[in-house]
C-alpha cells in the first residue's frame, strides 16, 4: 500500500461567473491582494506544453484566473471563458463555490497510483512549459470537490509569479 502523498495542502480552488465581484468579496474579508492572469497566457505568465480534460485536448479551454493568499495556504478563483472544461461542468452542475482542493507533489506518478488504488482516476491533466505537472481526479461525487495535484521541479518559479512577481493586480 503507497503511503498517502497528498500531504502538502496548497490552495482551494474556487469557480464563480464573475472574479471580480467574487475577488472583492474575499479581499474584503483579509484574502489576497490577487495577482490576475488568463489561462493559457498570451505573455507567457503560464503556457502549457499539453492539456487535456475528459480524454479530449482542453487546448480550447481558456480562463480569467486569480491566485491570493490567505494565511499559509493560497485561494485560486477561476472564471471559465471557453471550453467543455472541468471548472466549467462543476459551475454548470453545482454553481459557483469550492470545486478544487491543491496539493503539492514529489511524485505525480506515485499520486496516480495512490489514487488509482482508492478508486480515482485521472479526468484531467497538464504540463506547463517549465516543466509543472497538473492532475485533476474525479473526487467530486465522494465530498464534492476534485482533488488536484501539482508536481512543482525546482527550476519552475510558478510560485514566485502567482504570489506577483508578475501578471496583473487587478480583474
Amino acid at each position: 500500500m503507497i503511503e498517502n502523498p497528498l500531504t502538502n495542502f496548497t490552495h482551494i480552488g474556487v469557480v464563480t461567473h464573475d472574479i471580480g465581484e467574487t475577488c472583492k468579496r474575499y479581499e474584503a474579508l483579509g484574502i489576497g491582494p490577487f495577482t490576475y492572469f488568463d489561462l493559457p497566457s498570451e505573455d507567457d505568465f503560464m503556457t502549457f506544453k499539453s492539456r487535456h480534460h475528459f480524454g479530449v485536448s482542453a487546448d480550447g479551454h481558456k480562463y480569467k484566473v486569480a491566485w491570493g493568499s490567505w494565511g499559509p495556504i493560497a485561494m485560486e478563483v477561476f472564471q471559465p471563458v471557453s471550453g467543455d472544461s472541468i471548472p466549467q461542468r462543476f459551475l454548470d452542475t453545482k454553481g459557483e463555490g469550492v470545486w478544487h482542493y491543491g496539493y503539492d507533489v514529489e511524485d505525480m506518478a506515485v499520486v496516480e497510483a495512490f489514487m488509482s488504488q482508492r478508486g480515482y482516476s485521472v479526468i484531467g491533466a497538464s504540463e506547463t512549459m517549465d516543466g509543472v505537472k497538473m492532475c485533476y481526479f474525479g473526487t467530486a461525487d465522494h465530498g464534492g470537490v476534485y482533488f488536484q495535484a501539482h508536481e512543482v521541479p525546482p527550476s519552475s518559479d510558478m510560485y514566485e509569479r502567482l504570489s506577483g512577481g508578475t501578471g496583473s493586480t487587478g480583474a
